[in-house]
């Protein structure tokens, strides 16, 4: 008898299981539109500051996907738009707040139950002057972060899985701290600070001119550099493999074959690298 009502229980389970499974999939494929588990509705918040008025700028935003774009007006502009299908029309928005010169936006969101049926795809549009920051930060859970151009004395991304992909970005110096979100920068220069549990960093330098230092547990770096460039480079690395296109110069040993420091030229600059199992490759261009 009871393990007639043990079977007739995991039975009952299978199917709410299996009906709470199709719920899901009709939301997803519907993306919220026309079904009748959700209410789809229009998010569409603006932001204008004169810049003029900014010499910092701070952005935080959890999950919405942040998007970079320069303009030639003297307007900084924030777009926070697309749709959801959550409990509440007016479950996203805008916020914001100055202190000496610093301007700090923030993604703000209603604390809600999203259970099974929530459905978000929400864009955040930055729209910024010709101008360089003194201070660029951007702070995200998951949110990809998509620029054509970024200026700024100090740049930093600070995420969790984000990716970052910008097109140029100059800077004095750029720091980017990530868990397993991937970094492509198709042109930069400046000082670079990577540090990352398993996300890889892809990082084409215009000119060596300040130093780089990359540390991680099982993320790939590639590195590009002019094939003029000098340095001295310092590796440590648990089981990672080294590939550079430049001649490398007193190769020494520190403790390991794994742990070895090199020069390149005048080797002025320095170049270090630590990660446990990713690997470094130094191209030449």
């Amino acid at each position: 008898m009871k393990n007639r009502v043990a079977r007739l229980a995991l039975i009952l389970l299978a199917v709410a299981a299996t009906c709470l499974s199709i719920g899901a999939l009709i939301l997803l494929t519907d993306n919220g539109e026309g079904n009748r588990f959700a209410e789809e509705h229009t998010v569409n918040d603006e932001l204008l500051f004169s810049s003029g008025d900014v010499k910092s700028l701070r952005v935080e935003s959890i999950t919405n996907t942040i998007r970079v774009h320069e303009t030639d007006t003297d307007t900084i502009r924030f777009h926070l738009n697309g749709s959801h299908a959550g409990p509440d029309e007016n479950l996203l928005w805008l916020d914001s707040f100055s202190d000496n010169g610093e301007l700090v936006v923030r993604v703000r969101r209603k604390h809600i139950v999203m259970f099974l049926f929530y459905y978000e795809n929400v864009t955040l549009d930055i729209y910024l002057p010709k101008m360089t920051f003194e201070r660029l930060n951007i702070d995200t859970t998951s949110a990809d972060l998509d620029a054509q151009f970024l200026r700024a004395s100090e740049f930093s991304y600070d995420t969790t899985s984000g990716d970052m992909h910008i097109g140029t970005l100059e800077t004095g110096q750029t720091t980017i701290n990530t868990t397993s979100g991937d970094v492509l920068i198709n042109a930069m220069n400046g000082r670079l600070l990577f540090n990352s549990v398993s996300g890889e960093i892809n990082a084409r330098f215009e000119k060596l001119a300040d130093d780089i230092s990359i540390s991680t547990t099982a993320g790939a770096t590639r590195i590009t550099l002019p094939a003029n460039s000098e340095f001295r480079l310092d590796t440590s690395s648990v089981s990672g493999s080294v590939y550079c296109d430049f001649p490398l110069l007193r190769k020494e040993r520190v403790r390991s074959d794994h742990e070895w420091s090199a020069v390149v030229g005048a080797g002025k600059i320095k170049i270090t690298w630590g990660s446990v199992s990713g690997d470094l490759e130094l191209l030449a261009r």
